[in-house]
């Protein structure tokens, strides 16, 4: 398990080496992913806030602080949600293409162009493609998830830490604990499934 993450971690450095500025880019998908969920946090929890505290009819001017920060937070969220999904997708086409050409590149200097031709065609469109849902789909929003939890249960621990470990626990729970037993599991199956669709191609 370990070497196997070791490999992907390597595989993804050298990927991210194609595209010259794809790791700053990266970085900024990142952030703006954190700002948009930091935001949408934001605006629940202020709405809340708004919502309990108007309910006790108290006079108009201790509200407009919070309806303002629930416009801040509503434009903020579409917006840096709205610029992250630019900004990561100009990054995995950018390495998509740059995976493409760098396989073709490879496949036309060796005689492997005859042979095996369905898991060759397999691995040139199905998992160059798969690049684009690793860093729309997995990299950027496990960061800026993680980013947000950690942010998030720091706010909780000043107001009531116990809240903020079952939050913590929570979060462990369903996006590390979870996702690595399904993975041990489907890992089989994947390796069994590779075969077929060579043959299928």
């Amino acid at each position: 398990m370990t070497a196997a993450r070791s490999a992907d971690v390597s595989g993804w450095r050298w990927l991210i080496r194609l595209v010259p500025g794809a790791t700053g880019r990266t970085a900024l998908a990142t952030l703006l992913a954190f700002g948009s969920a930091a935001s949408s946090v934001a605006l629940m929890a202020v709405s809340a806030w708004l919502l309990s505290r108007a309910a006790e009819h108290p006079p108009v001017l201790y509200l407009q602080v919070a309806a303002i920060g629930v416009r801040v937070f509503g434009i903020t969220r579409g917006l840096f949600r709205y610029l992250e999904r630019l900004v990561s997708h100009d990054v995995a086409l950018r390495l998509q293409s740059a995976l493409r050409l760098t396989t073709y590149r490879q496949l036309a200097s060796t005689t492997m162009l005859g042979a095996r031709r369905g898991d060759l065609l397999t691995r040139v469109i199905a998992d160059v493609e798969a690049v684009q849902d690793l860093v729309v789909r997995f990299v950027v929003p496990v960061i800026s998830a993680s980013l947000v939890i950690v942010a998030t249960s720091a706010v909780f621990a000043v107001l009531s830490p116990a809240t903020a470990l079952v939050l913590l626990g929570s979060a462990v729970l369903g996006g590390v604990v979870v996702p690595a037993l399904a993975q041990r599991v489907s890992r089989r199956w994947d390796a069994a499934a590779a075969p077929a669709r060579g043959a299928l191609a």
